[in-house]
């Protein structure tokens, strides 16, 4: 009934007459019809909808709030909204203006344009549809508005497809904020399912005459020039990598992964930053440039309503068909919000952007500045010990094979110490009883195969004396055997099959699952909580800085189960959990960090210095490192994983980051054919004294700025940057050639300090 309440309401807004009383007449009719999926683009989506001054995009705008900074704007019968800056005077509109008048477009690109939200939606057939609320609710007039505090509330009705979706847009001190109430949807057929929800799809389109371009949050972070043109400059990613409980039987080509919940768009003289703060597991950006599909430059958040995979069901023949199976209920979110913020003169660009985001995370995250003037130590991941395969007697057995002892690390420490440097951080990874199989370390105790207990205080006393810190990483995530009350099948999360959720590797030839690889269970966001408990109360027993949580750090998903908890809620639980960790001791160090992690971590690892290089990015930049800075530490990823380790060292120069390093100092050779196949570059031996050198050649200037906020970052020429902290600038230069900066030379393949210019 709630529905028919809603469509009621909506009618008798329109008119009270004779045609009303037929309406609400036929829609008890419609209601009992189950919807079924329609394509859009034909002509009743609105393919041949004539636009006339009665609908037109220049009807009437009601100003519904305003502040010192900002107004807002809204067409509450057409379904737009309009947001003026009043100091620059720039209006960024849900819909591009005259886009109704606009002759070039034709048909449902024309319709699309004016939507204010657009959906997704799959059949029980598997066939997926993409509707916009232009063609779908507005030109039927299904659509409804009033004032709320602070802005306006419409509800939108998707009649066919039998949806109900309310969408908030209120005008903060600080920006936009665009709010979808996700428990007050409302879904009216069985045969359809809601999957997908993109709020104001077209916010700030911008003209094939308009210059800019978008900052996506890929990797480090990079840029999407408007107006390029071509099939293939679209982007979509989603924020933090997928979700590993909807399992892919095939791997895409490995790309980096968008850790950071934003996307920006920069149009002329004014610019904004979109920062999504609730929903942001479930999220995913998305922007396309100019092309022939339409001659606007658009992006946008999409949110996944309710998740689904697609699954192959055989049949009493051979045969055998997809189905997709959908997450048994939708989001547990309470809502789905994204927030802008608005930037104008010398702030619209990246740099303003990442300094945006940098003081969202100061107010609204709770993390804290470092203090200046510390020195930037040198990172060192350590792997411990890996299962093995070992003959014994001619029989096969399952041992621990001994990659970096304990007895080794204090080797390494003294090495370290006699090549001239003391201040060094430590990660251990692998380290405990039970780490090496995958099990959750619960009990923080020494794994005989590397010395025992005895060996492993005595290499924690040795550390500390010398003022070196050591991490001991805790994989709360993968588990492989049952050990500590934690059995891979029973506590494990499930996937959207009810299947135990597993993690698995896949073939560098192929990309297919490796079905002779090692198969790793998804411990379920309750037992991850249980174990992030039980470990921070074993902490006392040992004397070490702090606790590593590389995997709670990089990856979070779902548990499809019958506690079912969605990556969105679940996320809650990951930041709980790092924080039983970093409450244990002093530190704790996040590697690969999501943003998540960001008010927990003292100390972040492997940080992304590149992107994906995806075709409609034109450049790199330093979106994260420029946020961060000043903030939390920050290391580059393992240097000696590089291809070419001189431009890792010169990315850490550049954005002002330390320098890791993977290393092991045993056995290298048996790492074939185990878990730790891929880490064949870390031979001690080998990386050692380089790493020594490398340290020492730039850690004067990365300390010199430690601390401080980046306050601009510039492409002098291809292969040529400047970064501006405080206190001072550095010119990095990538090329094979030197050049003249500032009236400094800078070698090739080298940097030059310099004060602020």
């Amino acid at each position: 009934m709630d529905f028919v309440m809603k469509k009621l309401k909506v009618i008798l807004s329109a008119a009270v007459s004779l045609a009303a009383v037929a309406a609400i007449v036929l829609l008890f009719i419609s209601i009992a019809q189950p919807s079924q999926s329609v394509e859009p683009g034909t002509e009743e989506e609105g393919t041949n909808i004539q636009f006339t001054p009665s609908n037109s995009y220049e009807d009437a705008f009601t100003v519904v709030a305003e502040n010192a900074s900002l107004r807002l704007s809204a067409n509450m019968k057409q379904g737009y909204i309009r947001l003026e800056d009043k100091k620059s005077g720039t209006v960024w509109d849900s819909s591009p203006e005259g886009y109704d008048t606009d002759e070039s477009l034709k048909g449902a690109a024309k319709v699309s344009l004016g939507s204010l939200l657009n959906i997704r939606y799959a059949d029980r057939d598997s066939n997926t549809t993409t509707q916009n609320a232009r063609a779908g609710v507005t030109l039927k007039n299904n659509l409804n508005a009033e004032p709320i505090e602070n802005g306006v509330r419409f509800e939108l009705y998707f009649e066919k497809e039998g949806f109900l979706i309310p969408l908030e847009i209120t005008l903060e001190e600080a920006g936009l904020k665009v709010n979808v109430p996700v428990q007050e949807i409302e879904e009216e057929s069985d045969a359809l399912k809601l999957t997908g929800i993109i709020p104001l799809p077209n916010f700030g389109a911008a003209s094939a005459g308009e210059e800019g371009y978008f900052l996506v949050p890929d990797g480090s972070g990079a840029l999407i020039e408007f107006n390029q043109g071509g099939s293939f400059a679209e982007y979509s990613q989603e924020i933090y990598g997928s979700d590993l409980a909807v399992i892919d039987a095939t791997r895409k080509t490995k790309t980096q992964t968008a850790r950071l919940p934003v996307f920006g768009m920069k149009k002329g003289d004014a610019a904004f930053l979109a920062i999504i703060t609730e929903g942001d597991s479930r999220a995913a950006v998305n922007a396309a440039v100019r092309s022939s599909k339409s001659p606007y430059n658009v992006g946008n958040v999409e949110f996944t309503y309710r998740d689904s995979a697609t699954v192959e069901v055989s049949q009493k023949t051979f045969d055998s068909t997809k189905v997709n199976m959908f997450e048994p209920a939708r989001s547990q979110l309470e809502a789905f919000t994204v927030e802008y913020r608005f930037l104008g003169g010398e702030d619209a660009g990246y740099v303003g952007m990442a300094q945006t985001y940098r003081r969202y995370l100061t107010e609204e995250e709770g993390v804290e500045p470092a203090e200046a003037g510390e020195t930037v130590p040198l990172t060192l991941s350590l792997l411990g010990g890996v299962m093995r395969q070992e003959s014994v007697l001619g029989i096969p057995v399952n041992q621990v094979v001994p990659v970096t002892s304990y007895e080794d690390v204090r080797t390494l420490a003294q090495i370290l110490l006699d090549g001239g440097v003391e201040d060094v951080t430590f990660q251990y990874l692998s380290w405990g009883k039970g780490g090496t199989r995958n099990r959750i370390p619960v009990g923080l105790s020494a794994e005989g195969g590397l010395g025992g207990m005895s060996q492993l205080k005595k290499t924690l006393s040795l550390l500390s004396e010398n003022g070196m810190e050591m991490y001991l990483d805790v994989n709360l995530t993968d588990i492989q055997k049952s050990v500590w009350g934690f059995n891979g099948n029973y506590d494990s999360a499930k996937s959207v099959q009810k299947e135990p959720a597993i993690e698995y590797r896949y073939k560098m030839s192929t990309f297919q699952q490796d079905s002779l690889g090692t198969m790793t269970f998804l411990l379920s966001p309750q037992k991850i909580l249980e174990a992030s408990r039980k470990i921070a109360e074993k902490a006392q027993k040992l004397e070490f800085a702090g606790f590593s949580a590389a995997a709670l750090s990089e990856k979070i998903y779902s548990d499809f189960g019958d506690n079912h908890v969605d990556r969105g809620s679940g996320e809650a639980v990951w930041r709980q959990a790092l924080e039983n960790l970093a409450g244990a001791k002093d530190g704790l160090m996040a590697s690969q960090p999501n943003a998540y992690a960001f008010s927990s971590a003292t100390l972040l690892t492997d940080v992304p210095v590149t992107t994906s290089a995806f075709t409609a990015q034109t450049e790199a930049v330093p979106f994260y490192q420029i946020a961060l800075h000043g903030l939390i530490p920050m290391t580059t990823p393992s240097v000696n994983s590089f291809t070419d380790e001189r431009f890792c060292v010169l990315k850490a120069v550049e954005t002002g980051i330390g320098l890791k390093y993977t290393l092991g100092m045993q056995n290298i050779e048996k790492l074939r054919e185990t878990d730790a196949a891929g880490l064949y570059y870390i031979d001690a031996e080998k990386w050692t004294g380089r790493a020594i050198d490398d340290y020492k050649e730039v850690s004067a200037v990365i300390s010199r700025f430690a601390g401080e906020e980046i306050q601009n970052h510039e492409k002098l020429a291809d292969g040529v940057y400047r970064t501006t902290f405080e206190s001072g600038a550095v010119v990095v230069n990538y090329t094979d050639a030197a050049v003249a900066a500032d009236g400094v030379d800078v070698a090739a393949q080298g940097f030059a300090v310099m004060g602020v210019q």
